[in-house]
């Protein structure tokens, strides 16, 4: 079970490919749901995910912002290979 709020995420990656990745969540451009002072947005508001299908040697890789803005998914995919 997964819950994601905001522009934090996770990729699974099965066999060297992303078979899953959540959603990232923005009221507008460059402005996330986020907890915390000065914000209306609640536990509530986040995306509720069942992944059932894990499988052994399935890799997840969980990480906010600071990681997905400046990673991209084939650089992801790479740094995962280089470290099996």
């Amino acid at each position: 079970h997964v819950l994601n709020l905001g522009d934090s995420g996770l990729h699974l990656i099965r066999n060297g490919v992303s078979v899953f990745q959540t959603n990232e969540q923005q009221h507008y451009f460059n402005c996330p749901f986020q907890l915390g002072m000065g914000s209306d947005d609640s536990p509530l508001d986040a995306d509720y995910y069942i992944i059932d299908d894990l499988r052994h040697g399935d890799l997840i890789v969980a990480g906010t912002d600071g990681v997905w803005d400046n990673v991209y998914e084939q650089e992801l995919l790479e740094l995962v290979a280089n470290d099996n």
